[in-house]
């Protein structure tokens, strides 16, 4: 990008934070009226309040609106069929328009020549372009091969109808009816079902209802409903759900009635993102069914319930963690996902640096000594430290895990369960599991000075691990003086805290080199000296992402191993600052300079920095 190009910093409508907005990509779900999409959170502004859009375009640079204008006015059909197919994203067709206003080509003849289309799709696009669904729409002209496959229960959820099913070279494309444009997850679901591209054209709902009408009867009489009246369609609707969130390697699903709708959102590598929702009337069954599901007794009002439940999906291995909180407009689920024949790594690749990693290992080769294992919630302790149980246990020691539920059933281990709520019984456990003469204890939580006390005495004669919520090292020594143990024991029994963050990883397939614009950067927070010789790799989206651009997510670390002088200098009280001056003199590395480092190494982006504020 020139270095002229104007810079206009917004604040991301779901969010808030800040990002550049004539660098960003521009969405695809209105090809006539795009909107900029948040590089943190992934979302655009299409569904914003018409005050923030209004500000938006008031603010904006006079080139990013025009930009916008060429959109609007120089869109050719064309460009919407491929873009609404999912087949090129409104960057290449930008890219297309410029570069047919340099040569004067046909449009499709610059798609063919750029590598986008082949001849024969250029041709069946073009005669798309004159398609018009039949009025009005009736049984007849549906699809019946690609209904079944989809199901017309899938269907009418999704107010779609299948009219063609067309194959054309190598590649298959389904026209669709649709109500309203087709969410990304259905759009998968298609093209998984059908091995097609849907290309979709609006029409009316009631178009779809009367086009479906009679397969629906057919299918299942006086069962099947668009709000989940039934049994059977909670199953179906519920079945389905679960198969999505695990294709897409999603780790938790939420499912709460709001106002107007159920809210159903899936949390990708960390971020949340909003499926489709249902309607408030479909609450009954799908919450009867979930509970079914999961083997949970009747609701008790303001009273939360728990359940575990292992079973197979797709052939693979999960265990789902349900909590349910009733609530007077019906259930708040929250269901934990597990993959269990992925969920313990080895620790020496979850993403420690190699020096890191010789002082991991010093420290857990210890027979005795106190562990801390930290990160803010959803940041990966639980997996760091199941991590470091099975390393233990691999070396043969002995090892007892306090935790509230099983969270995975460790072989060889001794669970013992507990009730955070009377943090008076973790002293007890932590003796029983003493008697069973285990070498490691491991703790879920450390909830009071009573359960730290007991824990600091058990560091003296084994390893003691335990978890805590922290967003820094300094943040879990803040922790530890708050708890208000005598400062000798714990100078004397701490060996080593870990903290840690989940960045996302670039996709290796759709990632492309990329210079980076440093005073962009400045203002965004970084400083000079840490983007000095930088390079960076920018995710582009994919199928094997899920058009997101990134995939899967990997550990950054701050590790600092408790040493004599910071001992020390703790049993004196010393301030968290001095401690910080200690540790670096030793050679602590940060969080944000390890982090630094897997962007230098091609890992992750800047913008994961920048939107989980690593220090």
């Amino acid at each position: 990008m020139p270095p002229d190009r104007d810079l206009y910093i917004v604040t991301c409508f779901n969010c808030t934070a800040e990002f550049e907005a004539v660098e960003a990509a521009w969405c695809s779900h209105d090809p006539q009226n795009p909107t900029k999409i948040c590089p943190y959170c992934l979302q655009c502004f299409c569904e914003a309040p018409l005050e923030y859009v209004q500000k938006f375009w008031q603010d904006a640079p006079a080139s990013l609106r025009q930009e916008h204008e060429r959109f609007r006015s120089t869109r050719h059909p064309l460009g919407n069929l491929l873009v609404q197919s999912g087949l090129l994203t409104l960057e290449q067709v930008a890219i297309a328009l410029a570069e047919q206003r340099r040569t004067n080509e046909r449009l499709g003849e610059v798609f063919i020549r750029l590598g986008h289309l082949t001849a024969a799709e250029l041709e069946y696009f073009l005669k798309l372009q004159d398609f018009r669904l039949p009025q009005p729409l009736r049984p007849d002209h549906v699809h019946r091969e690609a209904l079944n496959k989809l199901t017309p229960a899938f269907c009418l959820q999704n107010r779609l109808v299948p009219i063609a099913l067309d194959t054309v070279g190598k590649r298959r494309f389904l026209v669709v009816a649709t109500v309203h444009r087709i969410q990304p997850e259905v759009m998968e679901e298609v093209r998984e079902q059908l091995l097609a591209h849907p290309v979709p054209f609006l029409c009316e709902e009631a178009d779809v209802l009367r086009a479906l009408r009679p397969f629906m009867m057919a299918s299942a009489p006086a069962e099947t409903s668009a709000t989940l009246d039934s049994a059977a369609d909670a199953r179906r609707w519920f079945t389905q759900l679960l198969k999505i969130a695990t294709s897409r390697n999603a780790t938790e699903i939420y499912i709460e009635p709001g106002p107007s709708e159920i809210s159903v959102r899936l949390r990708i590598d960390g971020v949340l993102y909003k499926s489709q929702g249902l309607a408030l009337s479909a609450g009954t069954a799908l919450f009867d069914y979930i509970r079914q599901f999961a083997r949970l007794p009747k609701p008790v009002a303001g009273t939360p319930q728990n359940a575990v439940l292992d079973l197979k999906l797709q052939g693979q291995p999960y265990r789902l963690q349900f909590h349910v909180l009733p609530g007077t407009r019906g259930d708040h689920v929250d269901i934990r996902i597990i993959h269990t024949g992925r969920f313990l790594r080895p620790l020496e690749s979850i993403g420690f640096l190699p020096e890191q990693w010789d002082r991991v290992q010093a420290a857990l080769a210890r027979p005795r000594g106190f562990v801390v294992v930290s990160s803010p919630p959803m940041h990966g302790a639980i997996t760091t430290g199941y991590a470091i149980l099975n390393y233990l246990r691999q070396a043969r020691r002995r090892v007892a895990i306090i935790e509230t539920v099983v969270r995975y059933p460790l072989s060889g281990a001794l669970h013992l369960t507990i009730d955070l709520s009377q943090p008076q019984a973790i002293p007890v456990l932590v003796r029983e599991a003493r008697t069973r003469q285990v070498d490691v204890v491991y703790l879920e939580a450390v909830p009071g000075p009573e359960a730290a006390r007991a824990v600091l005495e058990a560091a003296a004669e084994c390893l003691c691990i335990a978890e805590a919520n922290a967003n820094s090292v300094w943040g879990v020594l803040h922790w530890l003086r708050e708890l208000a143990v005598d400062v000798s024991t714990t100078a004397e029994r701490l060996s080593l805290i870990l903290n840690q963050r989940l960045v996302r990883k670039v996709c290796d397939v759709c990632v492309r080199e990329a210079s980076i614009r440093p005073e962009l950067w400045t203002r965004m927070g970084f400083r000079p000296e840490e983007l000095a010789g930088l390079a960076v790799r920018v995710p582009q989206g994919c199928p094997n992402c899920h058009y997101i651009g990134y995939r899967d997510r990997i550990a950054v670390f701050e590790v600092l191993p408790w040493s004599p002088e910071l001992a020390e200098a703790w049993a004196q009280r010393a301030s968290i600052q001095r401690l910080r001056e200690i540790a670096e003199a030793q050679g602590f590395v940060p969080l944000r300079t390890a982090c630094l480092q897997r962007v230098r190494e091609g890992v992750t982006t800047l913008e994961e920095i920048q939107r989980w504020s690593i220090q």
